[in-house]
């Protein structure tokens, strides 16, 4: 079984086009953590691998997984690489795919210290 891990516009709070087009392939499983580092590139976040700090995201199980990967890879483009990483749900940890930045984080890129991204743009406005 195949999961997917979401910390930026696509989770549901942002009610995004690309997630309700997949709304039939992607099942909600939990609210979780990854560790790494949350940046935000104005418009949308990026997740940056780093041993310090948690980013809250969701968790959702893919039904159709090549449809769902086409979707987000166009979706996220070049900036990004899905990788598989470990995210916490409740006590336990599971492997799920994420996108990653591949791009070195500019000084103008304000990191998102909670990890938190609903919470950073509700302060931010």
């Amino acid at each position: 079984m195949e999961r997917l891990f979401v910390y930026g516009t696509l989770l549901k709070h942002f009610n995004n086009e690309v997630m309700q087009s997949l709304n039939n392939s992607l099942e909600f499983i939990s609210h979780g953590e990854l560790q790494g580092k949350l940046i935000d590139l104005c418009e949308y976040p990026a997740f940056v691998e780093d041993k310090i700090g948690t980013i809250k995201g969701e968790v959702y199980r893919i039904a159709n997984t090549d449809h769902v990967f086409e979707v987000l890879d166009e979706y996220e483009g070049e900036e990004y690489n899905r990788k598989q990483k470990w995210v916490r749900i409740d006590e336990k940890e599971i492997r799920c795919w994420v996108y990653v930045y591949q791009l070195a984080p500019k000084p103008e890129h304000e990191i998102i210290m909670n990890g938190d991204y609903i919470a950073f743009i509700r302060n931010k406005g």
